[in-house]
């Protein structure tokens, strides 16, 4: 949507603010990866991406409070954006994992994982930017957004069980940025 194009770079350093400052909050009192988890998504995923990851349970993935203002001021939007965070089941915030569930789905795991890796990949402002960016081009239809996309084909193929690198795929489709803030 060409209109929207010059929000993508003040939209995105917002989002950046709020996944940073929402990373803060639940970083504290997430945990590590269960044995079990570790290791059922272990064939997928290094060692230190498995090691980094941290699970917060939550009664509520947050809605980017932001994102009611933007709605608000560009009402022709109103009907297109359907993101309702508050019946997402997960929500990455670079190795932050929230969950609603405290036993949360080895899929539900991948695809977030997925998510962290990209982060890993290119950082928390490039992340952002990527996802704004996405928002956009895939007109606000959500399982469009590539980073999305992505990760919801990889979760398929992992749930298929086919073998692969989540690393090696996501350097085939994301530029690595020169810094990872």
């Amino acid at each position: 949507m060409p209109v929207l194009q010059p929000l993508v770079a003040p939209v995105s350093r917002i989002t950046h603010n709020w996944i940073a400052a929402q990373r803060l909050k639940y970083l504290p009192n997430a945990r590590p990866l269960a044995p079990a988890e570790y290791s059922s998504l272990a064939s997928h995923f290094s060692a230190q991406c498995l090691a980094s990851a941290r699970i917060a349970c939550v009664d509520e993935i947050p809605t980017p409070t932001f994102l009611r203002r933007i709605i608000d001021r560009f009402a022709f939007l109103r009907d297109r954006i359907q993101f309702d965070f508050s019946s997402a089941s997960g929500m990455t915030l670079g190795e932050c994992i929230l969950v609603v569930d405290p036993d949360p789905s080895v899929e539900l795991l991948f695809h977030e994982l997925v998510h962290v890796e990209q982060y890993r990949i290119l950082g928390m402002k490039q992340f952002a930017r990527a996802y704004v960016q996405g928002v956009v081009d895939a007109n606000f239809i959500y399982e469009q957004i590539p980073l999305e996309a992505t990760a919801f084909a990889l979760t398929a193929r992992f749930y298929d069980g086919e073998s692969f690198a989540v690393h090696e795929e996501l350097l085939r489709s994301l530029k690595p940025s020169r810094s990872s803030s």
